[in-house]
C-alpha cells in the first residue's frame, strides 16, 4: 500500500511540475519531470517521520529543500534559464504546500 501511495504521488507532483513547465514553453519529454521529481520527492519521503513527530519547522525546511532540488531538477535536465526554473519550482512548491499544508503550518496554529 506505501508504495502504490508513493507512485501516485510522484505521478501527481510530476504531472504538477510538468504543467507549471508548459508555462516556460518546455520541449523535453516527461521523463526529464519524472527524473526531477524523483529528486526533489526523496527528502520528503525519508524525513516524512519529521513531520509526524512535530519536529519544529521540520515540514517548511522539507519544503525548502523540495523547492531548491525541483529549482536544480529543471534548470540541469530541462535546461531551462534560472528565473523560469525559480517559477517552476516555486509554483510547484507552492502547490505542494497547499495539499500538505496541514503537516506545514497546522502544527503551528496548535501552539
Amino acid at each position: 500500500q506505501g508504495l502504490i501511495t508513493g507512485a501516485v504521488a510522484l505521478l501527481a507532483v510530476s504531472l504538477v511540475e510538468h504543467f507549471f513547465l508548459l508555462f516556460v514553453d518546455v520541449r523535453r519529454e516527461f521523463e526529464k519531470t519524472m527524473k526531477s521529481a524523483v529528486y526533489a520527492l526523496s527528502p520528503l519521503i525519508l524525513f516524512s517521520w519529521a513531520v509526524l513527530l512535530q519536529v519544529p519547522f521540520a515540514g517548511l525546511l522539507l519544503l525548502a529543500w523540495f523547492c531548491l532540488s525541483t529549482y536544480f531538477g529543471v534548470w540541469i535536465f530541462h535546461e531551462k534559464s534560472k528565473d523560469r526554473a525559480v517559477f517552476v519550482a516555486l509554483a510547484t512548491g507552492a502547490a505542494l504546500a497547499f495539499y500538505l499544508h496541514r503537516w506545514i503550518v497546522d502544527p503551528w496554529l496548535a501552539l
